[in-house]
C-alpha cells in the first residue's frame, strides 16, 4: 500500500500568511476633509501672506525682528542671531571662486553676463565636510518644544535625528532639478530637489540621509535649500536666506508661485501627502513627534575648466558649455570636448541643533588635502554606469569562457577527483552574489534598467549552466570516492583490521560503474571447489516490503541538500551585507575587507587538496591566473577609484594586501606543479600517500626499484615490455624504456652506498629530476607526461592494468 507523503508546501503557505496578516496595509493619507488637512491650508496660507508682505531685511534678530512663520518667531527658541555671520561666511564662498569684481555680479545675480557654470546641475557630488570657524560662536538654542510641537505630541524623544557631533567627516549630495526654468525678477530660477547624506565618526551606516528643497540660480550656479517640517517652515523662510536684496526679491517671486500652487492642490486633494515638501527621504516613515535638525543650505558653483591642445586647462566658454550640455541631454555622438567634473563649495547651517559646517577645501586647506565636493553631471554618472555595467559582462563573459575551458580539461574522473570542490563553490558563490546584487538595482534604476538586469542575467547564467555544472561534476566524482571510503572504514571496523589502501584495488568505479577490463596475471585467481552457490534472499527489507534506499534516491537526497545549502548561504551573505550598510564605518569596513579577504582565497582549498591527496595539476593555469584577474578587477575598482559609482570610499593599501594574497596563492599551486605538492610540509602532518617520484636507491631490494633494473649487466630485464638499463654518460643516471611514448628515460639513481646529498638527489634540481618521471605501485616507469597523460581517462597502469592511485 502506498504511503501517504507529506507536502512541504503547506508549512511555506502558512508562514506567507503569517508575513502579510502581521504587515497590515498602510493607513490611508490623512487627506479629504480632515481637521488635519484644513489647520495645515490654514497655516500655510497665513505664513504665506507673511511672505507677500515683508521686505528684505524684515528678518533681523539681532534688531529683535521677527515674523510670524514657524522657527522664525522669537518664542522659537532657534539660534539665528549668528544668521549675519552664516550670511558673510557664505560671500566668502563666492568671493574666493570668482574673485572680488566678479563676486559682486554673482551676488546680484548677474542680470546682464553669463558665468562658466553648468545651467543644470542634476548630479552627484561628494567631499569631506569640517566646521567653519563662526561655528563656535553660535549659541546653544533653547528651543520652546511645546510651542513649536502639536498639542498632542504629548510623547517624543529628547534626542535629535541628524545632529553633527564630530569635528569631520564626509559630505555626498544628489542634486535633482523639477521643470522648466522660469524669470522671476529679471533672474532665470529652476527649482531643485537635494538628498543629502551626511556623516561623521559616530555615524552609522553611511550617516543620515535628509531631502532638501529649494532654488537654482541658473546663471551664476547658486543654490538655496531648505529642510521644511512641522517646526520649521523652511520653504516660507527661505527668500530670508538670500545674500543680496535683488536676490530676495527673485526667491520671493518664486517662492510666493510654488506655494500657491500647493496649496491649491492641497484643496483640491490633489497631492498624494500632507506635506509636499517633507525632509523625509523615500520609503521612509515620518514620525511628527521625532524631531530632527533643521537645515539651510547653501551651495556655490565653481568655473568649468576645460582642457585646451597643449594640456592646460582654462575657463571653459560659455558656447562650448551650451554644446556639451546639449550632447548630454540629447546625444548625437559629437563629443569635442571631456565634459568637467561639477564642483561645488558648500555651507550647511542648522538654526535648531547650532552647528555651522562646510566643505573642505581650498583656500583654508591644500586641494591635496579636500577639494571641496566634486562628481558628475547625471548623465555622465548615468552613461558611466551603463558603460562599466557593461563591462562587468565582459568579465563575467570571460569567467563563462575560462570555466567552459576548465571544464572540458576536468572531463574525466580522474580530473574531476582532484580540483577541490570548494573553490568551485566559492567561484559559484561569487556569481551568484553578483546575481543578488545588479537585480533589485536594475528594478530600482530605471536609467540603467537595461544593463543592470543584462549583468543580473548574465551572473545567473554563469552560475546555474556552467558554476553550477562545473560543481556537481566534482561534487559526483568526489561522492563516491567518499563512499567507498565510508565502505573501507566498515569494513575495517567490522573486521578490526586496517582497511586496505584504494591502490590495491583492481576495480576502478569510473562515471559511476566499474571498469570490466580483466585482473592483472599477477592477482589471485578464484578457486572452483566445484560446489553449488547458495543464494540467500536479502534481509535488509522492512516489515512493509520496502527495498533499502538506492544509489539513485541517495543521490538525489545529496543533491537536493547540497543545492539547500549553496543557496541558503548565498542568501545569508547577501542579507547580512544588506544589514552590514547600516553599521558604523569602522565595522562595516572590517566587515567588507573581510569578505573580499575570504572570497580571493578562492585557491586555498585547492591548495589544500593538493597537499592532503599529494596531486597536483589539478586546473590549468590560464585558468587560475585568468579568473584571478578577473575576480580582483571589480574589486580593485572599488578599491582604487574614488568617483565610483556606489560612492565606496577607495581604501589602496588594503586592496595592495589582497593582490598580494592573492599572488601568494596562484605561486604556491606553481611551487606544488613544480617541486611536488607536499614540498616544505612536514611529514607527521600528513596522511600517507603513494609517491609516483620516489629516491631510486640501487641497494635497495629488488622490489623497490624498477621493472627491468638490475645490478648485474648481464642479467636480463624480467618485464617483456622493459628493456635493461643502458649506461648514460652521466654515472648516477640509468636509461629506462617508456612502454607509452616508446622512448628512452634517464632517471637519477642513488649508487650503492651512497647518499641522497652526494647524487643532488635531495636538491632543488635533484627534485625537478624526479618530476620527469612517474614509477607505479607494480614497479613499471614512464615519462611524467606520458602517464598523466594516460592518468586522465583511466587510472591503470598502461602496461599491467593493475590499479592506480589518483595522481
Amino acid at each position: 500500500m502506498p504511503q501517504v507523503q507529506n507536502d512541504s508546501r503547506l508549512p511555506v503557505f502558512l508562514v506567507i500568511l503569517f508575513i502579510l496578516w502581521i504587515f497590515p496595509d498602510p493607513p490611508a493619507t490623512p487627506l479629504g476633509g480632515h481637521t488635519t488637512l484644513d489647520l495645515t491650508i490654514s497655516r500655510e496660507s497665513q505664513q504665506l501672506h507673511v511672505v507677500n508682505t515683508t521686505s528684505y531685511g524684515a528678518f533681523n534678530p539681532k534688531e529683535n525682528k521677527w515674523l510670524n512663520i514657524t522657527g522664525l518667531r522669537h518664542e522659537d527658541g532657534f539660534a539665528w542671531g549668528t544668521l549675519d555671520e552664516v550670511k558673510s561666511r557664505a560671500r566668502q564662498h563666492i568671493t574666493h571662486i570668482w574673485g572680488d569684481e566678479d563676486a559682486h555680479l554673482v551676488l546680484e545675480g548677474n542680470k546682464g553676463r553669463g558665468f562658466p557654470v553648468w545651467k543644470n546641475i542634476s548630479g552627484h557630488v561628494r567631499g569631506s565636510w569640517v566646521r567653519a570657524h563662526a561655528d563656535s560662536a553660535i549659541p546653544r538654542p533653547k528651543l520652546n518644544m511645546t510651542a513649536l510641537l502639536p498639542l498632542d505630541a504629548t510623547d517624543f524623544t529628547r534626542r535629535f535625528e541628524r545632529n553633527v557631533t564630530g569635528e569631520s567627516g564626509d559630505l555626498r549630495v544628489e542634486f535633482t532639478e523639477n521643470g522648466d526654468v522660469g524669470k522671476f525678477g529679471g533672474i532665470k530660477i529652476q527649482n531643485i530637489k537635494a538628498e543629502i547624506v551626511l556623516s561623521d565618526k559616530s555615524s552609522s551606516g553611511d550617516g543620515w540621509t535628509v531631502v532638501m528643497y529649494g532654488t537654482h540660480l541658473v546663471d551664476t550656479g547658486q543654490v538655496f535649500l531648505t529642510t521644511t517640517s512641522d517646526k520649521f517652515a523652511g520653504m516660507w523662510a527661505l527668500p530670508q536666506m538670500a545674500l543680496t536684496e535683488t536676490v530676495y526679491k527673485s526667491l520671493k517671486e518664486n517662492i510666493v508661485q510654488r506655494l500657491e500652487k500647493v496649496i491649491r492642490k492641497q484643496k483640491s486633494l490633489e497631492l498624494p501627502n500632507l506635506h509636499p515638501y517633507s525632509s523625509v527621504p523615500e520609503g521612509h516613515s515620518e514620525d511628527a513627534y521625532t524631531p530632527h535638525c533643521e537645515l539651510i543650505a547653501y551651495f556655490h558653483q565653481h568655473a568649468l575648466p576645460l582642457a585646451g591642445s597643449d594640456g592646460k586647462f582654462a575657463t571653459a566658454p560659455m558656447d562650448v558649455i551650451s554644446e556639451m550640455e546639449e550632447e548630454l541631454r540629447y546625444p548625437q555622438g559629437a563629443r569635442p570636448y571631456k565634459p568637467p567634473q561639477l564642483r561645488l563649495s558648500a555651507l550647511v547651517f542648522s538654526p535648531d541643533c547650532g552647528f555651522l559646517i562646510e566643505s573642505k577645501g581650498q583656500p583654508e586647506y591644500a586641494r591635496v588635502e579636500g577639494d571641496h565636493l566634486t562628481g558628475e553631471k547625471l548623465e555622465i554618472y548615468i552613461r558611466s554606469s551603463i558603460d562599466y555595467t557593461l563591462l562587468y559582462i565582459l568579465v563575467l563573459a570571460g569567467q563563462i569562457y575560462l570555466t567552459m575551458i576548465q571544464m572540458k580539461h576536468s572531463s574525466t574522473p580522474s580530473t574531476r577527483s582532484r580540483i577541490s570542490f570548494y573553490t568551485v563553490g566559492m567561484l559559484s558563490l561569487g556569481d551568484g552574489f553578483v546575481g543578488m546584487a545588479f537585480l533589485p538595482l536594475g528594478m530600482l534604476v530605471d536609467s540603467a534598467f537595461t544593463s543592470l538586469l543584462a549583468t543580473a542575467f548574465f551572473a545567473f547564467l554563469a552560475v546555474t549552466f556552467f558554476d553550477m555544472r562545473f560543481l556537481l561534476d566534482v561534487w559526483g566524482v568526489q561522492s563516491q570516492e567518499r563512499r567507498r571510503a565510508e565502505r573501507q572504514r566498515q569494513q575495517a571496523s567490522a573486521l578490526n583490521t586496517p582497511p586496505q589502501q584504494a591502490t590495491t584495488d583492481t576495480n576502478i568505479a569510473l562515471n559511476g560503474r566499474t571498469d570490466a577490463l580483466p585482473a592483472p596475471v599477477t592477482a589471485r585467481q578464484g578457486i572452483n571447489s566445484g560446489a553449488t552457490p547458495l543464494i540467500f534472499p536479502n534481509q535488509q527489507q522492512d516489515e512493509a516490503g520496502e527495498q533499502p534506499q538506492t544509489d539513485a534516491a541517495r543521490r538525489r537526497r545529496e543533491l537536493s541538500a547540497m543545492y539547500g545549502k549553496f543557496y541558503l548561504l548565498l542568501l545569508g551573505i547577501t542579507f547580512l551585507s544588506l544589514h552590514a550598510t547600516s553599521w558604523y564605518p569602522t565595522a562595516r569596513s572590517a566587515y567588507m575587507n573581510v569578505l573580499a579577504f575570504a572570497y580571493l582565497s578562492l585557491w586555498t582549498p585547492q591548495i589544500y587538496r593538493n597537499i592532503m591527496r599529494n596531486c597536483r595539476k589539478a586546473l590549468l593555469y590560464r585558468f587560475v591566473i585568468g579568473q584571478s584577474v578577473l575576480r580582483i578587477l571589480p574589486i580593485g575598482y572599488f578599491y582604487c577609484m574614488r568617483n565610483n559609482v556606489l560612492w565606496v570610499k577607495p581604501d589602496r593599501r588594503v586592496f595592495a594586501f589582497l593582490v598580494g594574497w592573492l599572488w601568494v596563492q596562484i605561486w604556491v599551486l606553481v611551487i606544488q606543479d613544480v617541486l611536488g605538492p607536499r614540498i616544505g610540509v612536514p611529514k607527521k602532518w600528513l596522511p600517507p600517500a603513494y609517491d609516483y617520484h620516489p629516491v631510486l636507491r640501487e641497494d635497495d631490494e629488488e622490489s623497490k626499484m624498477p621493472i627491468g633494473f638490475t645490478t648485474s649487466p648481464a642479467s636480463q630485464p624480467s618485464s617483456p615490455v622493459a628493456t635493461r638499463p643502458a649506461e648514460s654518460k652521466d654515472k648516477s643516471k640509468r636509461i629506462f624504456d617508456c612502454a607509452i611514448c616508446m622512448q628512452n628515460i634517464e632517471v637519477p639513481i642513488v649508487p650503492a652506498g651512497g647518499g641522497a646529498a652526494e647524487t643532488g638527489t635531495s636538491s632543488v634540481h635533484g627534485i625537478v629530476s624526479r618530476r620527469l618521471y612517474m614509477m607505479t605501485p607494480c614497479r613499471h616507469i614512464f615519462h611524467t607526461k606520458c602517464l598523466e597523460a594516460a592518468m586522465r581517462y583511466r587510472l591503470q597502469c598502461p602496461v599491467c592494468r593493475e590499479g592506480l592511485p589518483p595522481l
